[in-house]
């Protein structure tokens, strides 16, 4: 990818990738990853111009155990969407995101941190599915349940 500097939108979903570079992409959107091999998120900090990138999707990424730290600089995101990755821990990472308003997190291992989530974040997803510690968000939100999401506008 190290030689499409123009490109604002990617999708790679289900071709068993394990690493991108993305460092010469400058002016990246969106990006959907999903579906691959991913181990971690390093490929994600080489993107040079992380405030620009609005969307991310890096769903069903099932090698990739770590923290949303990772996250930290992508403050411009509106929607994110870790389901079916192993993530672990708080939502505390997202708390400068501020145009943040959908972000999916079903069967992870995120267990805390609703606090956090930004005011304009509108909806949650979060299944029900006692294998995983996000269990315990959806328990939480239980009294917001929409059809598929929580309106955690409310």
């Amino acid at each position: 990818m190290r030689d499409f500097t123009s490109l604002e939108r990617l999708s790679c979903l289900g071709n068993k990738l394990t690493n991108l570079d993305l460092s010469r992409c400058h002016n990246l959107t969106k990006i959907n990853c999903s579906s691959n091999k991913f181990s971690s998120t390093d490929f994600l900090q080489e993107i040079p111009s992380k405030k620009k990138l609005e969307i991310l999707r890096i769903n069903k990424n099932e090698e990739i155990k770590e923290n949303l730290n990772f996250l930290l600089p992508f403050i411009g995101l509106k929607e994110l969407n870790i389901e079916d990755c192993p993530f672990v821990g708080s939502l505390e990472p997202l708390k400068n995101m501020k145009n943040l308003k959908k972000v999916f997190i079903s069967r992870t291992h995120l267990s805390k941190g609703l606090e956090y989530l930004p005011n304009r974040c509108q909806e949650l997803y979060c299944d029900y599915d006692y294998q995983y510690k996000s269990i315990k968000i959806a328990d939480e939100l239980s009294n917001f349940a929409e059809d598929k999401h929580y309106d955690i506008a409310k």
